[in-house]
């Protein structure tokens, strides 16, 4: 029986706002698809998600990559606000909250979890979250996984999870768990119907 739905974040529960992000600098400051890239995707943002930089120090690596004319602030506002919640996931999330326990397993950064929290008062719903900035690892490690389980107190047979990545959605079902590759709230909903959940 199903007891828990778990939700990865961006480009599950928000859009991929760092795809968006890329384009955006691309567009207001010319910048090279490859300097976005490394800004947002680059070691030193991967160990900014694990917690191996303090945001004091990301965003000085940031500044010393690009003009001194653009401030790094303006960067860490466009990105961050570039999350947006997929249209009805609130309302499928709360709905799910009804009737199972729900859990976050996000490969993220600590400062833009507070400001979306602030922001949209998404953490309310959930029950357990795993983040990479607080285990200093991120997906596909199964630790992540292996916490959320401990964290609901729950079997992975009786976890749903949700993500958009389909190196994490394997590593999930390697694990026990149900999982969907998700494409959008109505073929969510659709595969979560086809697993028994009433939606």
């Amino acid at each position: 029986m199903i007891k828990a739905v778990i939700f990865d974040l961006g480009g599950v529960v928000f859009r991929d706002g760092t795809k968006y992000t890329i384009e955006e600098m691309k567009e207001k400051f010319s910048f090279s698809e490859e300097l976005g890239v490394e800004l947002l995707l680059g070691k030193e943002a991967r160990d900014f998600r694990k917690g191996l930089l303090t945001s004091e120090e990301f965003w000085d690596y940031v500044q010393s990559k690009i003009p001194s004319k653009i401030k790094a602030n303006e960067i860490r506002l466009m990105w961050y606000n570039n999350y947006v919640p997929f249209p009805g996931i609130l309302d499928l999330i709360k709905k799910l909250k009804s009737k199972f326990k729900l859990g976050i397993i996000s490969g993220n950064i600590k400062e833009r979890i507070e400001y979306l929290d602030k922001k949209y008062d998404f953490r309310k719903y959930f029950d357990a979250e795993v983040y990479s900035f607080d285990l200093h690892i991120t997906k596909p490690a199964t630790l992540m996984w292996e916490k959320s389980l401990e964290l609901l107190k729950l079997r992975a047979e009786e976890c749903i999870y949700l993500d958009d990545q389909a190196e994490a959605v394997n590593t999930a079902k390697s694990m026990g768990y149900k999982a969907i590759q998700f494409m959008n709230v109505n073929q969510a909903k659709k595969e979560l119907v086809n697993l028994g959940i009433k939606v």
